[in-house]
Order: C-alpha cells, then structure tokens, then sequence
C-alpha cells in the first residue's frame, strides 16, 4: 500500500465530491482505502461521466 498513491487518489475523490451520491463516495472511498486506487481512479470517472449523461441518481 502506498501512502501517496492512497492520499492522490483520496484528494481526487474529495475533489470530485459535489458531483457524486453519498453512496458513490463511500463506496469509491472504501475501495481507494481497500489499496485499489488505480480502480476507484476508473471509477471515479466513470461515474462522474455517467451522472453527467442524466443516468445517475445525481444528474446535474
């Protein structure tokens, strides 16, 4: 587990924040704090992405 792949990655998440559910982040947060960070990187995106398109429960 590397801390600063850890940190880098929970920054981003924190960054992301406004555009996520409460359940989105803490199931990414989970994930990065479970040492997949390259994963919850992915997801982060993906997700972000998909609740731009107006298919997630927090369409903007």
């Amino acid at each position: 587990m590397d801390i600063e792949k850890m940190r880098a990655a929970l920054s981003y998440l924190k960054k992301k924040k406004p555009e996520l559910t409460v359940q989105q982040y803490r199931t990414i947060k989970g994930q990065i704090l479970a040492g997949d960070e390259d994963g919850a990187i992915c997801g982060i995106d993906r997700v972000v992405e998909w609740n731009r398109k107006g298919r997630g429960c927090h369409a903007t």
